[in-house]
This record gives C-alpha cells, sequence and structure tokens, in this order.
C-alpha cells in the first residue's frame, strides 16, 4: 500500500455508533437552545448514517478492497497498540520498536478509563436496537462478522 492512498476504517457496530453519535449530538447542542428535540436527532443522524454507510460500500466496491485498512472496534479497544503497528506496516511506515515504545506511551498518557463513562440508550432517541439493526443489515452483514460492538 506504500505510496497510494489507505483509508483506515474503524468498524464498530452501527447499533452503538448511531446512538452514541447522537448523545453526542444532544450533549453538544443543549447549550444552544431550549428545543432540543432527541426524536428529531435520532431521526435524522440514523438515517445520514446509513446513508453515508451505504454510500461508504459503493466507494469501497468501487475503489477495490486493496485500498482500505480494516479495523475492529473490539481490537482497537483491547490493543491499540497492536493495531497501530499493523496501520503503519500496512502503509509503509516503521513497525519498529521505537514506533510501538512511541504508541505505548501515548496510550499509557491518554488512558480512556481516566474518562467519565459515557451512558445514553437507543430510546431516549426515539430509536431501537431492532430497527437499527434492520437499517443497517447490509453493513452489518458485510462488516460485522467478527464482533457486534
Amino acid at each position: 500500500m506504500e505510496g497510494r492512498e489507505a483509508f483506515m476504517l474503524p468498524h464498530r457496530d452501527p447499533v452503538q455508533t448511531v446512538v452514541s453519535w447522537c448523545s453526542l449530538v444532544d450533549t453538544l447542542s443543549a447549550p444552544n437552545t431550549d428545543r432540543l428535540d432527541r426524536r428529531c436527532i435520532g431521526a435524522h443522524w440514523s438515517r445520514r448514517l446509513a446513508r453515508n454507510l451505504a454510500d461508504f460500500m459503493a466507494t469501497r466496491d468501487r475503489l477495490g478492497e486493496r485500498r482500505f485498512i480494516d479495523i475492529r472496534y473490539a481490537e482497537l479497544r483491547s490493543d491499540p497498540v497492536a493495531v497501530g503497528m499493523r496501520v503503519l506496516a500496512a502503509i509503509g511506515l516503521a513497525a519498529d520498536s521505537a514506533n510501538q515504545a512511541r504508541l505505548a506511551a501515548w496510550m499509557a498518557a491518554n488512558s480512556r478509563d481516566t474518562r467519565p463513562m459515557h451512558v445514553y440508550a437507543a430510546d431516549e432517541f426515539g430509536l431501537s436496537e431492532a430497527e437499527l439493526r434492520e437499517q443497517f443489515v447490509a453493513y452489518r452483514a458485510r462488516h460485522m462478522h467478527e464482533d457486534a460492538h
């Protein structure tokens, strides 16, 4: 892949991703309005993200698989340094012990464990997990074969 554009794609189940995104939009919007409509946020972003993922899959089909580096969300969460090393190697950069140490140091300094838990639920945004599973059936069939989260 050296010398070519590469697209690194972290795959997380859209059933979780859509609701997480809606929660982020809600959090960022709340200070700026007194008319926040969570159902509207859920409807808008579930449709928009479904359209984005459909466009992504069509673009990927057109460009070919060799241009893409797939990363499973569970793998990224469990061993981010190994994922980083795999990406470096795939794009032709040094996947050596120095870069491994840099990645490990950055991860230690930016641990997710120090941040408060982000809690959200689909029904807060007028969504249901069953409907989201159906809405993203094509993406989930293609990319969620290894993990569901």
